[in-house]
């Protein structure tokens, strides 16, 4: 990796001087420690990590019209595996190789077009997201287009292969189609929301299709006032079973003249209900940033069957010398009931003071989990804490 770091940025150098293509270097440096207490048993001992992840892109224009970006990546746990080990880019603790690479054209100043692997946020990241906290982060691979449909109209749509099966049906002998992800978003500047639909596919699994459809408002109002909310409904099917799902996502808050940012969340999607056998009703968080929504210290980051219901208050206030502090509490239940009729699961306080200095910073947080007795019986109080370095250049 280092040979072709080398080499890239000698040939980034050679180029910009022939003034043939300009190329932008940029990269970035990320050291993390967390103190891990989440068993919900005292007498087990906290565990401490230490992850490390770095990057270093170049991004290459070659004329008006077109361009190439080429992201490496490194990341570990530390004292794990001190050599370089290769791993798929979107699972496990490593990566070290292209994180993203893909070339990008403008036929004309109101299209354009991506293809290659990248990392994609959409929205607020609720259902498309990059998944930045994690030491890897998630990336997609295939087409990623978009233009202006009018002066106040723009459209984005994607092509995405989730995965390459090269796998056959075992009773036709027919290949499967690889697992699919189709995107589309419109964009409506003067009314101030998107209206969106998505679509997976995957014939491997039992001939599993998604469809989820939606829209998404981001504004600021009455001068200080604000609110980011999301609403989204799916359906599909596979052989044998119904698909069903809602989403309800909303956060309003107000942010005051000395900077004090005060708002209130709420987060909501379905559950499974038990009694329908032939229909599951669980919401699919599709390509999700789960940690961005449902508390820092990720119990529910991959979703909970039976539905999940988040309400929480955050609190965000910047001090003096580039320093902030922010803080979350958030009241977790269920969409529908657990085995034991109950839905309550708890209550998670997450705490954190950041720093910045230019193109530094370093922060630290903490969060305690008070499980209820109807989720965890006899659970002690789970915590979690982290502090996190980070450069960016």
């Amino acid at each position: 990796m280092l040979l072709v770091v080398v080499m890239l940025t000698a040939f980034a150098s050679y180029a910009a001087d022939m003034g043939s293509v300009d190329v932008t270097v940029s990269g970035q440096a990320r050291y993390r420690m967390e103190i891990d207490g989440r068993s919900f048993n005292a007498d087990v001992n906290n565990d401490w990590m230490q992850y490390m992840r770095t990057r270093i892109g170049f991004d290459a224009k070659a004329g008006e019209n077109s361009g190439a970006f080429v992201q490496f990546q490194d990341s570990r746990i530390l004292g794990l595996n001190s050599g370089t080990q290769a791993f798929n880019n979107n699972t496990g603790n490593y990566e070290t190789g292209i994180h993203q690479a893909y070339l990008w054209y403008k036929p004309c100043d109101k299209s354009w077009v991506k293809a290659g692997r990248m990392s994609v946020g959409l929205h607020n990241e609720r259902l498309i997201g990059k998944v930045g906290w994690s030491n890897v982060g998630r990336t997609e691979e295939g087409l990623l287009f978009g233009g202006e449909l009018s002066d106040a109209v723009d459209f984005t749509g994607a092509v995405w292969q989730l995965q390459e099966l090269n796998q056959d049906d075992e009773e036709t002998g027919d290949r499967f189609i690889d697992p699919m992800f189709y995107l589309m978003n419109f964009h409506f500047a003067d009314q101030g929301f998107d209206l969106f639909g998505y679509f997976m596919k995957n014939e491997a699994m039992n001939n599993y299709k998604l469809f989820t459809f939606g829209a998404y408002s981001h504004r600021t109002f009455a001068d200080s006032w604000f609110y980011d909310s999301m609403f989204a409904y799916q359906t599909g099917s596979d052989d044998d079973i119904d698909y069903s799902g809602m989403l309800i996502n909303a956060e309003i808050g107000n942010k005051f003249d000395n900077g004090l940012a005060l708002s209130g969340l709420f987060d909501y999607t379905t559950g499974d209900d038990v009694d329908t056998n032939d229909e599951i009703e669980t919401f699919n968080n599709l390509l999700y940033t789960g940690h961005k929504w449902n508390g820092y210290m990720d119990y529910f980051v991959g979703g909970l069957s039976t539905g999940l219901m988040d309400i929480a208050l955050r609190v965000k206030y910047p001090l003096d010398n580039g320093w902030s502090i922010k803080g979350d509490v958030h009241s977790f239940s269920t969409a529908e009931d657990m085995a034991n009729g109950e839905t309550a699961l708890g209550t998670e306080f997450d705490f954190a003071v950041k720093k910045t200095d230019g193109p530094f910073s370093i922060e630290g947080g903490l969060g305690i989990f008070s499980p209820s007795d109807d989720w965890i019986d006899g659970g002690d109080t789970g915590s979690w804490g982290y502090i996190q370095s980070m450069v960016n250049f």
